[in-house]
């Protein structure tokens, strides 16, 4: 593996950008282009042989698998942490590709892309008969951003985003700006190479206990790969080591292993775990780990259907639950007191994961006292995407 920015996709929504050629003419407007940046080391030349995408699509659609791709990469601009005027490498219509599903799929490129050291733009685009086939949309990481925040256009505006021309994801949707696009490079395939492609469970939620952990392993190798070790620790505790036995993971295909050994996450607080694959014969074990921060809320109280609370942690929820849906019209207020005169209530609110909809906090008795300043730039409103305070 050449550059790795694949293995944390985005849970929280919007997670994923449009970028597809739409090839209907009455849905030409719908066009979009998206572009993450990626920097090739000082004295480094890469050959480009392999690019890992993780993508969206509408699995209502009357064919949304992706069959052809576009591939385009930008040179940095000279004025500008963003795409420039001069493209180094296109390459139109590819078909060479493993499909995974889900909009996902190993792309391998007609020629080698060729780069020397630098600042470049990867645009991926999907090739889509709208009116059959829907979107592709290029899922989101969720890790930081590595470099600028990816970039997005619209050109003939089919779309309620005004980008007509290159736009930084930030200036669309402000807590895109610690986001990018999923991919990864690849050079020439080696014979042995498996890579941890992501960790699917656990997920950080309430009223954790006993939980299963389960991994998705890529094979961008040539060989079939069974009979090797995963394994993962828990805030840097002892190892849980299992081996995969018959499950075979076939070179260029993708499979997911669930641990027999479950995860222990009653207690309220963050975990961080730590994973491995441990494949003795790996000519490339820069793909093998990766780590994520897992966190148990605690109880979940739903909004009208509870009357005190009486222990720190925890959240709240519509009446869906933290997992369901909610009916609309629902407007539903909850007020939170201390339990007697000249004592005080203190939150803490970690996240705010809307969903859809607007929520608000008042400093007072009511619906009609000041609104608490919640977000860093100064918005009352939380709308339907996640904010850190």
């Amino acid at each position: 593996m050449l550059y790795d920015q694949i293995s944390n996709p985005a849970a929280s929504y919007p997670n994923s950008m449009n970028s597809y050629l739409a090839t209907d003419a009455a849905n030409k407007n719908k066009t979009t282009f998206s572009a993450d940046d990626f920097t090739v080391p000082t004295g480094e030349t890469w050959d480009i042989d392999f690019i890992d995408v993780l993508g969206k699509i509408n699995t209502y659609a009357a064919t949304p698998d992706v069959d052809t791709v576009n591939v385009f990469i930008y040179a940095e601009s000279d004025t500008a942490a963003m795409p420039g005027a001069t493209i180094v490498y296109s390459a139109s219509n590819i078909t060479s590709l493993d499909y995974k599903g889900d909009g996902d799929f190993l792309l391998n490129l007609p020629t080698t892309a060729t780069l020397t050291e630098g600042t470049y733009w990867l645009c991926v685009q999907a090739v889509r008969d709208h009116s059959t086939d829907d979107y592709w949309a290029w899922e989101a990481q969720e890790t930081g951003a590595n470099g600028a925040a990816f970039f997005y256009k619209n050109p003939e505006l089919g779309f309620y985003y005004n980008a007509p021309d290159w736009t930084s994801g930030e200036t669309l949707v402000s807590y895109w700006a610690s986001h990018d696009l999923s991919f990864a490079f690849y050079g020439p395939r080696l014979s042995d190479d498996l890579a941890l492609m992501s960790v699917d469970a656990p997920i950080s939620g309430p009223s954790m206990g006993m939980e299963d952990v389960t991994i998705t392993i890529e094979n961008p190798g040539l060989n079939d790969q069974t009979g090797f070790d995963v394994r993962y620790q828990i805030d840097g505790g002892g190892w849980v080591t299992e081996n995969v036995g018959t499950l075979n993971v076939v070179s260029g295909t993708t499979e997911t292993y669930t641990f027999t050994a479950q995860a222990d996450l009653t207690g309220v607080q963050e975990y961080i775990f730590d994973f491995e694959i441990v494949l003795a014969a790996d000519q490339n074990t820069s793909n093998n780990s990766s780590s994520i921060i897992v966190e148990n809320f605690g109880e979940y109280y739903l909004f009208t259907q509870f009357d005190s609370i009486s222990t720190c942690g925890g959240g709240f929820a519509d009446a869906g639950g933290p997992a369901g849906s909610w009916t609309a019209p629902m407007s539903d207020t909850c007020t939170i007191y201390p339990v007697g005169e000249n004592t005080r209530t203190r939150l803490i609110f970690n996240e705010f994961d809307n969903g859809w909809g607007q929520f608000y906090i008042y400093d007072g008795p009511d619906a009609n006292s000041q609104i608490i300043d919640l977000t860093p730039d100064n918005v009352n409103t939380v709308y339907a995407y996640d904010v850190t305070i």
